[in-house]
């Protein structure tokens, strides 16, 4: 009964990161593509921080 249980959890993983793997992946670009439409100014981190950047 338990390793049973422990079986479907696994398969339940698995299949949960097959599912969302490719939405991660749209996701990023989706973002990659708008972070310029919202904010077209580069940040130069290195004066807004200092030697922390």
């Amino acid at each position: 009964m338990l390793a049973e249980i422990a079986v479907w959890l696994i398969i339940g993983v698995l299949v949960l990161w097959a599912l969302l793997d490719p939405f991660s992946r749209v996701t990023r670009a989706l973002w990659e593509m708008l972070v310029p439409v919202i904010n077209p100014a580069p940040v130069d981190l290195q004066s807004k921080f200092g030697e922390w950047a």
